[in-house]
């Protein structure tokens, strides 16, 4: 059975991505012998380390089709359905480092855990290796509980138990093609490194299994970035960023946006209050099974920079 998994597309990707990347960072060190001491502003620091609180708001969902066995998959909302809660509260860290004039590259990492419960009561469809097959005999598709070669129609009232695990990294590069005193636009380009692991299980058995592995999702991204002083202890910047990939069974697309305002309270320590939102649509398979998974988060964040 084909999860929502492929360590050889992972392994491509990793190498594709990685390369690109490293490519960019190449780009930026070759080019910042260029800088001189005339580079930044004096009141402009090299590097930025962030701390603070990310609340986001969280809709997953999950879904299994074949139409081999001519089923169009239920939709498994993570939150409704399994009991995942919808909100939470999320130590976050960043830095960011200004290599030369035109060139930053920064960075960003958090981790959500959520685990739930639900009394399930309506026909689902789960992978058959989530399901125990005495619970799901072989027959025809449209029948409860029946199993197909990878996808089982589940019709029944189970208490269910699930885990939402993710870990995530953001690698960024951005190369400014302008740049005033208060006011730069730049090219921006990154790698989302999410680690997913999505379970369930019942005190039956029922339902006893991993639907999404424990693995990484390298998904790259490309857009602008604006940055603005509009007075001298304040500063907006947004940035807004999407990629989208089709390479054989697999397609998906990413958003990813965030806007701020800083304000530099004092000498090297300021605050920062921002709106972040990601969006991460992803598909793996073919007619035969096909595993559909939908990850976004959006909300504010409350940090605490320091320039040095």
């Amino acid at each position: 059975m084909r999860k929502i998994n492929n360590q050889q597309f992972q392994s491509d990707m990793i190498t594709r991505v990685l390369s690109v990347m490293l490519a960019l960072v190449a780009f930026a060190f070759s080019t910042s012998s260029l800088a001189d001491k005339g580079d930044w502003a004096e009141d402009e620091s090299r590097w930025t380390l962030y701390f603070g609180l990310f609340r986001p708001e969280v809709d997953t969902t999950i879904q299994f089709t074949s139409e081999t066995l001519g089923i169009d998959g239920s939709v498994i909302d993570m939150e409704s359905d399994l009991g995942l809660d919808a909100n939470d509260t999320l130590p976050l860290a960043g830095l960011r480092w200004r290599i030369a004039k035109r060139h930053t590259l920064d960075f960003m990492y958090f981790e959500l855990s959520r685990s739930g419960s639900q009394t399930l009561n309506a026909m689902l469809s789960f992978p058959c290796d989530v399901i125990d097959p005495a619970n799901c005999m072989p027959g025809v598709p449209d029948a409860p509980n029946t199993c197909g070669e990878n996808l089982c129609i589940l019709d029944a009232m189970v208490d269910v138990a699930s885990k939402f695990d993710v870990k995530v990294l953001r690698l960024g590069y951005a190369y400014s093609f302008y740049r005033r005193e208060n006011t730069e636009w730049a090219f921006s380009a990154g790698i989302h490194a999410d680690n997913l692991k999505v379970s369930v299980a019942d005190s039956g058995n029922i339902l006893n299994g991993t639907i999404v592995e424990d693995q990484g999702l390298p998904l790259p991204s490309f857009g602008l970035e604006f940055r603005h002083r509009f007075r001298p202890k304040w500063a907006v910047w947004a940035k807004a960023e999407w990629f989208g990939i089709e390479f054989g069974e697999y397609k998906g697309d990413l958003i990813f946006a965030s806007a701020a305002v800083e304000w530099n309270a004092w000498e090297k320590v300021g605050l920062v209050l921002a709106w972040n939102h990601f969006d991460v649509d992803f598909e793996a398979g073919d007619s035969d099974f096909k595993g559909a998974f939908n990850w976004q988060y959006t909300g504010p964040m409350f940090a605490l920079k320091y320039d040095f």
